[in-house]
């Protein structure tokens, strides 16, 4: 799979977790999807550079990391992509031969 589709996959599920924490709204941390997903984006821009991933991402860890993302408790903060071990790159980039 190409980084840059594992990237948009995983600021959708870290949107779509603060939609259902209730952070997305007039008057909530986020006002809209759109700007949920520009900053959280913007946020974790280091976190989400996956172009040490010369082989491409792992699809099965993909998943692991967005299920660990949309299970995440509300009253954790998910300040880091880091945090969630599914979704550090080492996990999601696939071994290059």
């Amino acid at each position: 799979m190409a980084t840059v589709n594992a990237v948009d996959s995983i600021v959708q599920a870290r949107c779509d977790r603060e939609a259902r924490c209730n952070n997305v709204g007039a008057g909530r941390e986020y006002a809209s999807n759109e700007a949920c997903a520009t900053r959280v984006r913007a946020e974790w821009r280091d976190d989400l550079n996956l172009a040490e991933c010369p082989g491409g991402i792992d699809a099965k860890e993909l998943n692991e990391c967005l299920e660990e993302i949309r299970d995440d408790d509300c009253g954790n903060p998910l300040d880091t992509l880091g945090r969630i071990v599914a979704c550090r790159s080492s996990d999601l980039c696939r071994a290059t031969p």
